[in-house]
């Protein structure tokens, strides 16, 4: 039902405003690979990155992952994705919502930062999640070059 919607032109995948904007800035500005590890099917993940109310976004990102690799709480998932973009864990940032995740890539290595747009997901922290970094937007995040 998604994919025919989506080939239909009945369904957009919303995007916040924010997030295309960075994501075309460290795309097509800073030259950043951008890479998708997703719970869902990566083929999804693709279609839908096609499909935004911001148009096709799908073309700024580099791979898609999923839990092929394995579970996002397992940090040999983010090891596994390291070895196939070929990039030194400590020059790549994992952006997640997911606390549980988010410790699976530090444990392996990466930087990660919680985004939170919601103050009820905030609250939600445990004490050892309250303590990785977080934004509520990513106009909050500036990469350096």
């Amino acid at each position: 039902m998604w994919f025919d919607g989506l080939k239909r032109g009945k369904i957009e995948m919303p995007v916040y405003s924010d997030v295309v904007s960075k994501l075309k800035k460290w795309s097509t500005e800073l030259h950043i690979k951008l890479y998708v590890l997703s719970n869902g099917w990566s083929e999804a993940t693709k279609r839908f990155m096609a499909m935004t109310n911001h148009g096709d976004l799908s073309v700024l990102i580099e791979d898609y992952f999923d839990t092929e690799l394995g579970e996002l709480n397992e940090p040999a998932t983010y090891t596994k994705a390291l070895a196939v973009i070929k990039e030194p864990a400590e020059s790549v940032l994992f952006l997640t919502k997911n606390a549980g995740e988010a410790r699976a890539a530090m444990t392996a290595g990466l930087n990660a930062i919680l985004v939170l747009t919601h103050r009820r997901n905030i609250e939600k922290l445990d004490e050892e999640g309250k303590k990785i970094p977080r934004i509520r937007s990513f106009n909050e995040l500036a990469i350096v070059s």
